[in-house]
């Protein structure tokens, strides 16, 4: 139909009483049902698809991997949802998000060790600052081997294009 027949086709159509009313489908039901949460409760004849072995990246819950047709998608017993494209996403954010609380951290006990080895050395105690500052450079270390982790993962995703970080 040409564009400017359109606007009086949806008139007409909008003016018919509507057709007839098919059921829906009890799997279609139930993951509505799930996704609004009026629905927490999983027995094996409530099942959407084959339990997954991966988690749910918001969550943490147990996925149900659902195959819709040619598409495979993923849902929990919460609501969430994510297509095959949709999980790799948010497992790669996932795993940044803990790459930089992993990060923070080593920084942080580099720098707090680092500074009870100078708080022992003022006290004298030489030998528990050489330990704490050994264990600072492992930390800081340790550090490196993270960050050189999430530049790799950075320079990966601007390869494919797929996503970008910032951080």
């Amino acid at each position: 139909m040409p564009i400017a027949g359109m606007g009086d086709l949806l008139a007409r159509l909008a003016s018919e009483p509507a057709g007839e009313t098919l059921p829906v489908p009890p799997g279609v039901r139930l993951e509505a049902a799930v996704a609004a949460q009026e629905h927490s409760a999983m027995s094996n004849e409530d099942r959407l698809g084959e339990p997954s072995l991966f988690v749910c990246p918001e969550c943490h819950g147990p996925l149900w991997e659902i195959e819709d047709g040619d598409m495979l998608r993923y849902r929990c017993h919460t609501g969430h949802a994510f297509t095959s494209e949709a999980m790799l996403e948010a497992q790669s954010a996932e795993t940044d998000e803990i790459l930089c609380s992993l990060l923070r951290a080593h920084q942080q006990r580099a720098a707090f060790t680092r500074r009870m080895a100078d708080r022992e050395s003022e006290s004298a105690r030489v030998d528990m600052a050489a330990k704490l500052q050994e264990r600072s450079r492992e930390c800081e270390a340790d550090a490196e081997v993270i960050e050189r982790i999430l530049e790799s993962r950075r320079g990966i995703v601007a390869e494919n294009g797929a996503t970008t970080k910032q951080n």
